[in-house]
C-alpha cells in the first residue's frame, strides 16, 4: 500500500511538470503571436520647410489611426494629421531643428531622413507695379514669402479676388478684376495676409460721339467718352495721325483743335496705357493762293511784283529750297527765293548753245523743268532734254536736231523726241516726258537711255484707246508724274481726260467729254489743254488747267475738286479757294509742305497755293 501511494504521489508531480510545460509553451506562442511588425521609413516630402510645413512620410508597417504613430522632428513631438499603414502627414512642430524624422508604432521605432528647418520668410509686399489701371490690366506685385503654387496665393483688390497669373516666393502676376474699385490690395499665403498699397482704378477710356464731325483746320471740336484726365495735356489726341491740341478736359468731355492738314480720317485718344479710335473726321482743306513774285511781262530780275516773267511754262522746287522757273517767252530758267527774290539762272538770248556759263547758253521753246536728287535739272525742248548739272554747265542730255519730229528710242543723242512738252523726275532714278507731237510717254534714265513705255508713236497715231500700254492711244499728253507707288499719271490733253499708267496697263482716272464739271471721275470735264501735274503724298494729282484758269485735284480714286480759281474765270486775284482767279496756269510743283508753285502762264507770276 505504502509504495502504491508513493507512485501515485510521483505519477501526480511528473503529470503537473507536464501541465506546467504546456502553459509555458501555451504562454511563449501566445508572446510570438502579439509581436507587432517594425516600421521603416522610406522618403520624407518635402526634405525642408518651415515650422507649421505638412510633411507627407512614406513607409510600412505604420498604424492606420493617427494616434497609433507617435512622430518626432528632430526629438520634438509633431501633430500627425492623417495616417494609413502606408503614409502619415505630420506637422512641423515650433520647436523642431534640423535633424532626423522619427515614427513610434507599439514600441517599435523607426528613423527616417533628416528635415532641415528653414528660417521662415516673413510675408511682405514692396512694390505694386503699375499702380493704377483699368479693369482686367495686369500687375506686378514683389515682395517675400509669396508661394510658387499658384492656388495657396490669395490676391484682392480692395476686398475682390483677383485672379493669379504666374507666381514666384517674391514675384506675383495677376490681373485686376472685373468688379474691383480702388483699394488696398492684400495677399494671402498659408493663413497669413498682408496689406500694401492702393492700386487706383482708372475708368476705362472710350469716345462715343465727336462734334462737329467735318470742318477745316482750327475748327474746336468736343469729343464725348468716358475716362478721359482732367488734366488736358494728359489726354493725346490725335486726327488721323496728326497730333491735336487739346483746350480743355473733363472726364467726360474734350475740346480739341484740328490740327492743319489733318486730312480726313480717324480721331483717337491716348490715355497712359489705353488707346481708343474714334469715327472718321471729314477734314476740309483751305486753298489759300498769294503772288510770290511778277505780274507784267518782261525780263526784270527783282524782288516780288518788281520783277518781270515772259510766258513762265513749268516751275520745280530745288532742293536748296528755291523754286526755279522756266519762260516760254524768254528762253530762259529764273531763280526765286522763298522771299520772292528773282534772278535768272540760266539762259540768255533765244537759240540753241550748250556752254559752262549758264548765263551763257541758249535754249528755245522751253517746255517743262525737273530736277534729279542730285540736284542737276532737265528742261525740255521740241527736239530734245537739256541738263543742267551741278557746275551751271548746260548740255544736251538726249535727243538730236538731226531726226526732228520722231520718236525714237536711244542713248543720249541716238535718241530723238517729237515735241516733248512737261517733263518729270519720278523719283527713283527715271524721267518721264509727255510727248505731245508723237502721242507717246517716254521713259529716261539717268544715263540719258530712252524707251517708249506707252502709246503708238507718230503724229497721226493719236487717239484714245485705254488697255496695254505698247497698244493704248493718247492724243496730245503734256505731262506725265509718277508717284512713287509705280504708277504713271498722263494729262491728257485732247482726249480732256487723265490718264493712268500701271503695271503696264492705261486705264482713265478721270474725265469725259469737254467741259467745266468737277465730280467723280466718269463725270467729271475738263475743258482741255491740261498742262502740268503734281502728286503730293497722299496720292492726290495736282493739275494746272490751262483754260479753266483754275488749278483741279484728283484723288486717288478719280473725284475731281477744284481747289482753286474759279472754273473759266480768268483773273490776278489773291485770295481763298474760289475767290482767287488765275490767267493760264500751267506748270506746277509740290513742296516738302504740301503747299503748290503754279506757274502762271498769262499772268507772268509765280503764285503759291498754301494748302491746310
Amino acid at each position: 500500500m505504502k509504495n502504491n501511494r508513493s507512485r501515485m504521489a510521483f505519477l501526480l508531480r511528473v503529470y503537473a511538470g507536464i501541465v506546467m510545460v504546456g502553459l509555458m509553451c501555451l504562454a511563449s506562442c501566445k508572446k510570438d503571436d502579439d509581436q507587432s511588425p517594425v516600421p521603416a521609413i522610406t522618403s520624407i516630402n518635402p526634405v525642408q520647410g518651415e515650422i507649421g510645413a505638412e510633411v507627407t512620410i512614406a513607409g510600412v508597417n505604420f498604424s492606420d489611426q493617427a494616434s497609433g504613430n507617435a512622430v518626432t522632428f528632430s526629438g520634438v513631438s509633431a501633430t500627425v494629421k492623417s495616417a494609413s499603414a502606408t503614409k502619415i502627414v505630420a506637422v512641423v512642430p515650433a520647436n523642431a531643428v534640423t535633424g532626423p524624422v522619427k515614427v513610434a508604432v507599439n514600441g517599435q521605432t523607426a528613423t527616417g531622413p533628416n528635415f532641415t528647418v528653414l528660417t521662415p520668410v516673413p510675408l511682405a509686399i514692396a512694390t505694386i507695379t503699375p499702380s493704377s489701371g483699368v479693369v482686367g490690366s495686369d500687375v506686378t506685385i514683389t515682395g517675400t514669402g509669396f508661394s510658387a503654387t499658384l492656388a495657396e496665393n490669395i490676391v484682392k483688390v480692395n476686398g475682390v479676388a483677383a485672379t493669379v497669373k504666374s507666381a514666384t516666393a517674391v514675384k506675383l502676376e495677376v490681373a485686376i478684376p472685373a468688379n474691383a474699385t480702388t483699394g488696398p490690395v492684400t495677399v494671402e499665403v498659408k493663413g497669413k495676409t498682408v496689406t500694401g498699397s492702393v492700386f487706383t482704378i482708372v475708368p476705362t477710356l472710350t469716345l462715343s460721339d465727336m462734334q462737329p464731325a467735318t470742318g477745316p483746320k482750327s475748327t474746336e471740336v468736343t469729343l464725348t467718352g468716358t475716362g478721359f484726365s482732367l488734366t488736358p495735356s494728359d489726354n493725346k489726341v490725335k486726327f488721323n495721325g496728326k497730333d491735336a491740341t487739346v483746350k480743355s478736359a473733363t472726364a467726360t468731355t474734350l475740346v480739341v483743335e484740328v490740327p492743319i492738314r489733318a486730312g480726313t480720317g480717324k480721331v483717337s485718344v491716348v490715355l497712359g496705357d489705353q488707346h481708343v479710335d474714334g469715327p472718321d473726321f471729314q477734314y476740309q482743306y483751305t486753298y489759300t493762293v498769294q503772288t510770290i513774285a511778277g505780274g507784267t511781262n518782261g525780263k526784270a530780275d527783282g524782288t516780288g511784283t518788281a520783277a518781270q516773267f515772259g510766258g513762265p511754262w513749268d516751275v520745280v522746287v530745288g532742293k536748296d529750297g528755291n523754286i526755279y522757273v522756266d519762260e516760254l517767252g524768254n528762253s530762259r530758267i529764273r531763280k526765286v527765293t522763298p522771299a520772292g527774290v528773282v534772278t535768272t539762272f540760266a539762259g540768255s538770248t533765244p537759240g540753241y548753245a550748250d556752254s559752262a556759263d549758264p548765263l551763257s547758253a541758249q535754249f528755245g521753246y522751253i517746255g517743262g523743268i525737273t530736277q534729279d536728287n542730285e540736284g542737276n535739272f532737265y528742261i525740255s525742248e521740241p527736239y530734245f532734254i537739256r541738263k543742267i548739272d551741278l557746275t551751271g554747265a548746260v548740255t544736251t542730255f538726249a535727243g538730236s536736231q538731226a531726226t526732228p519730229y520722231q520718236s525714237i528710242d536711244g542713248t543720249g543723242p541716238a535718241a530723238s523726241f517729237y515735241n516733248p512738252s512737261f517733263v518729270d523726275f519720278g523719283g527713283t532714278g527715271e524721267l518721264y516726258v509727255a510727248e505731245a507731237g508723237g502721242n507717246v510717254i517716254r521713259k529716261m534714265t539717268l544715263d540719258g537711255v530712252v524707251t517708249t513705255i506707252a502709246g503708238t508713236a507718230g503724229a497721226g497715231s493719236g487717239g484714245f484707246q485705254d488697255g496695254p500700254a505698247a497698244s493704248a492711244k493718247f492724243s496730245s499728253p503734256y505731262s506725265a508724274v509718277a508717284d512713287g507707288r509705280g504708277n504713271v499719271y498722263i494729262a491728257d490733253n485732247l482726249n480732256y481726260r487723265i490718264r493712268k499708267l500701271s503695271d503696264g496697263n492705261v486705264t482713265t482716272l478721270a474725265g469725259s467729254t469737254a467741259g467745266f464739271k468737277d465730280g467723280p471721275g466718269d463725270e467729271a470735264q475738263f475743258p482741255g489743254e491740261l498742262d502740268g501735274m503734281a502728286v503730293d503724298q497722299e496720292g492726290n494729282i495736282y493739275v494746272g488747267d490751262f483754260v479753266g484758269n483754275c488749278v483741279r485735284m484728283i484723288t486717288p480714286s478719280g473725284y475731281v475738286t477744284t481747289i482753286a480759281g474759279k472754273l473759266s474765270v480768268a483773273g490776278a486775284v489773291d485770295g481763298v479757294g474760289a475767290d482767287a482767279r488765275f490767267n493760264g496756269p500751267r506748270g506746277l510743283d509740290i513742296d516738302a509742305d504740301g503747299n503748290l508753285y503754279v506757274a502762271d502762264y498769262n499772268g507772268n507770276t509765280l503764285r503759291k497755293i498754301i494748302i491746310e
